[in-house]
């Protein structure tokens, strides 16, 4: 086995995330031991999660060696998303077993996400990640000085990661009116950029033809939590024109960017084409955000 740095940061993404959720479990009066628990379950279902979807991906895209190789350290790449998916499935797990009220480690784990986010992203130039396309605007060209005079995308996604630590350290300055919360606005505040982000991106890291897979992730993440809000905004009582009001902004929104993603690629100015996309990200991320006030 052979220590990388890329492998090293990844290791101190994981141990930020898990340091971050053990202060949560102190302030939620959890155990010790639900901590260890949680970290004894995170780092393996991180791990595979991670090899596995990106293995899964290699799959489906005619690499038939890569799924039998999915937990060889040494063999293809690994999956952020699969990562958060097996840190959240830790979380809940932990919860069941430990008996602690349903959501409050999916808090704890939420907030540790952007600081392993900025861990890995700032290690993606090690692999030739997060480099984006050609820097094409006169007054934009300082932002590409170190690439190449392209993006450096894995700069933008560490900036947007400490913003949303910072927004969720604000949010949890009071107690959370519903456990999960947490996590369910770290996947709007996550999810909605990396739809623009991703598709900045220039590499062909888990790339099926022209749909970047985690550009699906980040999208799914941000409607999942919409749904959930949404739901229990109508148990609450919401009246159905506000309902349909806030599900048509989503769609539009979704519509809308799925609309400028065709457009980066034929028109010449994307300065103007990324910032109608960002419009629309930020259409669903508002959306949502409103929802989920009007829901608690």
């Amino acid at each position: 086995m052979t220590l990388t740095t890329f492998g090293l940061s990844a290791a101190l993404g994981m141990l930020l995330l898990l340091l971050a959720a053990g202060l949560w479990c102190r302030r939620e009066k959890l155990s010790y031991g639900v901590w260890i628990r949680l970290c004894v379950l995170a780092i393996p279902l991180a791990f595979v999660g991670s090899r596995l979807l990106f293995s899964l991906f290699a799959f489906f895209n005619g690499d038939m060696p890569s799924l039998l190789n999915a937990l060889t350290i040494q063999d293809g790449g690994a999956s952020v998303t699969g990562a958060f998916i097996g840190v959240v499935i830790a979380a809940a797990l932990t919860e069941k077993l430990c008996r602690v009220p349903g959501g409050t480690l999916l808090d704890g784990v939420a907030l540790g996400m952007p600081l392993a986010l900025i861990c890995e992203r700032l290690a993606e130039p090690l692999h030739e990640l997060g480099i984006g396309r050609p820097v094409d605007t006169e007054f934009l060209y300082f932002l590409g000085s170190a690439t190449d005079d392209r993006h450096p995308v894995f700069i933008y996604e560490a900036v947007v990661a400490l913003l949303i630590l910072l927004a969720l350290l604000w949010m949890v300055r009071r107690p959370v009116k519903h456990r999960g919360n947490v996590l369910l606005t770290f996947m709007v505040l996550y999810g909605c950029p990396q739809m623009l982000l991703e598709s900045l991106r220039d590499d062909a890291h888990m790339v099926i033809y022209f749909i970047r897979i985690n550009q699906i992730a980040a999208l799914l993440m941000a409607v999942v939590a919409f749904v959930i809000w949404l739901v229990r905004w109508i148990r609450k009582g919401a009246k159905l024109p506000f309902v349909l009001l806030a599900c048509a902004a989503v769609v539009a929104g979704i519509a809308l960017g799925v609309v400028q993603e065709f457009a980066v690629d034929s028109n010449m100015n994307l300065l103007l084409e990324y910032a109608i996309m960002a419009l629309s990200t930020a259409v669903i991320a508002v959306t949502a955000l409103l929802v989920r006030g009007k829901a608690e």
